[in-house]
């Protein structure tokens, strides 16, 4: 290998090393988890939707998805608070399932709907 060839891999790697420690700051700042940069070819489906909207001018399609994904969502974990909380008087077990199950159901709906008007979910619940 070549003195420049090494030069350049050096500095690669202090590059990567740079945005690598860049993005975990970044995260931690939003009490977000840091799991390492994915590579480029870790680009989840609905970010390239997303994209694909921009590039055909039309955001019909990604809408009606993550409408659909969101109604789901809510529906799923309406559905099992339901359940839950129908069993909730029969032990102190089911009765858990129920609390557990209900504020899973209440922080997503709140959580999803913060997002929607262009706030930030509270990250820090007070019970």
């Amino acid at each position: 290998m070549s003195k420049q060839g090494s030069s350049q891999t050096s500095q690669e790697k202090a590059q990567q090393k740079l945005f690598t420690t860049l993005v975990r700051i970044h995260r931690e700042a939003e009490g977000a988890s840091f799991t390492g940069v994915k590579s480029a070819g870790h680009i989840p489906v609905i970010v390239q939707e997303a994209d694909a909207a921009l590039r055909t001018n039309s955001v019909d399609s990604l809408v009606a998805k993550v409408t659909a994904n969101i109604e789901h969502a809510i529906r799923e974990k309406f559905t099992k608070a339901e359940l839950s909380k129908q069993q909730a008087n029969q032990s102190v077990k089911q009765g858990r399932e129920y609390v557990n199950d209900y504020i899973h159901y209440i922080h997503f709906v709140e959580e999803i709907n913060e997002m929607a008007e262009g706030r930030a979910p509270d990250t820090e619940h007070q019970h």
